[in-house]
Parts: structure tokens; sequence; C-alpha cells
């Protein structure tokens, strides 16, 4: 049966058609390899025992970017023909999915899915998942420094604008609602999963609005906590405590 089914697959017309495009995109891997391997010798040098995925590519059917097992990371190519790729269209890719779609987001993207399975989130309320995904995207930027932070968050250059501009609001608003110690699986969702705007906030923010402010935190923490290693960030699990030793304030509002 389940020969049947992958044999279905590779002789779908469409399929053949969507792996011409990626074989035409990426005829030449050696850009993405010279990224990749640039990220993963960064992530060595702050995870010494941890060890490199064998990296492969495959065509997913547009249903995953990333892939792993415990010694593999995968890239779907097919999830990076270009924002305006034709099948996106066709199947209805929101535009705050088609963000990303593109090349440029295939290197990040792969590190931090694959870092996401390396440490794995035991968070339950709101506070604990945002800060958890803020030490994600500061590994991020660690790994990659000199790659701009929207593409590192999948934002829009107005998005990310945006927040820097209304980083007091957020933060106030979160606290006046008292969502930060939430369990409920609905704030977290509101906060800090994918949405094509905050719901509580103008549509001009972004989805994820409690991962880049759990980011902030982590900014300030570690900027109080130079000497601390990537691998003793990563195992503090007390958020009250980091949001407390962290010494966060918001810039007053404009």
């Amino acid at each position: 049966m389940l020969d049947q089914k992958i044999l279905y697959f590779v002789n779908d017309g469409d399929i053949k058609i969507i792996q011409q495009d990626i074989s035409k995109q990426y005829a030449d891997l050696s850009e993405l390899k010279e990224q990749l391997q640039r990220g993963f010798t960064r992530y060595q040098h702050f995870f010494p025992k941890k060890s490199i995925p064998t990296i492969v590519t495959f065509m997913s059917g547009f249903n995953l970017a990333n892939a792993t097992t415990v010694n593999e990371l995968g890239i779907g190519l097919d999830m990076y023909l270009g924002r305006n790729y034709g099948y996106y269209n066709n199947l209805q890719f929101p535009e705050y999915k088609t963000l990303s779609c593109s090349k440029e987001y295939v290197a990040t993207d792969a590190l931090f899915n694959w870092s996401v399975t390396e440490f794995v989130d035991s968070s339950n309320n709101v506070l604990g998942y945002m800060l958890h995904q803020g030490k994600m995207l500061f590994l991020l930027d660690a790994l990659y420094p000199d790659v701009a932070d929207t593409i590192k968050l999948r934002y829009t250059a107005k998005q990310y604008e945006w927040c820097n501009k209304s980083e007091a609001t957020i933060w106030a608003t979160m606290v006046d609602q008292e969502v930060l110690y939430s369990k409920n699986g609905k704030d977290i969702n509101k906060y800090c999963d994918e949405h094509p705007f905050t719901p509580g906030f103008p549509r001009e923010s972004p989805g994820r609005i409690g991962n880049w402010m759990g980011w902030q935190i982590v900014k300030a923490y570690m900027a109080k906590h130079a000497d601390l290693s990537m691998e003793d960030l990563f195992k503090l699990k007390d958020a009250q405590k980091f949001l407390s030793e962290s010494g966060y304030r918001p810039p007053k509002a404009n």
C-alpha cells in the first residue's frame, strides 16, 4: 500500500513539474551548503558535545519545510520556490505563509528547526513558552549574526519596525491582560503561534509577537549575564526567575 502511494506521488503530473522547478532554482547548491556549514560550525562551537546532522533535501508536496530524525535534517525545497510561485497561489497559501517561501530563508529556518528538536520546550504557560522561543531566536542570531532580523523572525520590514516602535505597548498589554502566567492553550496560541497578525493588536502587527517579546527579554538577560554560556542559557528553566533577573524594562513609548 505504501509503495503504491509513493509511486502515485512521484508519477503525478504536478509533482513532476514542481520537481523540475526545484531542479532549476536549486541546480547549484554550493551557496546553500556554505550557509548551512557556517551555521553548524558556530552551532558546534556553542554546543561541542552535540553532533551535526546529515543534510538531505526532499520534495514534501508542500507539507514540510523541515523534517528531522536523530541524525538527519531534511529540507523541503518545494517550500522555498519564491513567494510568488504559482502553485502557492493555486493552493491558496496565505500571504503570511508565503513571505518566507524564498531561498534566503532556507538556512535560518533549517538551523532554527533543528535547534527546536535539540532543545525541547517543557513550558506550561505563556511566559515560559515565549522565553524558550526567545532563547531559540537568541541562538539563531548568534549562528547568523550577519543575517537581517527580518529573515530570522520571518517578518516584513514594516512588521519589524512596528514591533520596535510598539515594544512598550506590547508588554503593557500582556501584563494588563494577565496572560503571562496563563496555562490556557488559546493564550499561548494567540501570542506565540502563526497568525497573519496578533489577535487583539492592530493589523500592522505580526504573528508570534510573544516570541519576539521573549527575544527582547533574553537579550536583556544576557546583557546582564555576559559570562553565561549558550549551553547554560538553555539550562535555565524557571521563567519567573529568569524574567526577574533579566531586569527587562521596555523602552518608553514614543
